[in-house]
């Protein structure tokens, strides 16, 4: 058992988005993802994900754009775009196969 507090190990860059892994096993990995205000990340090996809105708005861009608030979760299969729409920092939880 692998026991990590997630929020004390948010990061953030200005320059760039930020990955911070929490959890990897042989069927999936978790990840923090930390994105400042106006920063997107690109997932072009798309894979599936499921994203969960710690803090902050996400807009998950594939064929179409959807906007989340925190407490909302998302599945994502397929290259896609993730892009912070808030003047606050943004913290999502990625968990991926």
């Amino acid at each position: 058992m692998d026991i990590v507090n997630a929020i004390a190990k948010a990061r953030f860059n200005s320059a760039r988005a930020q990955r911070v892994p929490l959890h990897k096993t042989s069927a999936m990995h978790a990840d923090l993802l930390c994105l400042e205000a106006g920063q997107s990340l690109d997932v072009p090996d798309g894979g599936a994900w499921t994203y969960y809105v710690i803090a902050g708005t996400v807009a998950v861009s594939q064929q179409q754009a959807v906007s989340l608030p925190q407490g909302h979760s998302v599945g994502v299969e397929g290259p896609h775009t993730l892009r912070n729409v808030d003047q606050r920092r943004l913290i999502l939880l990625a968990v991926g196969t």
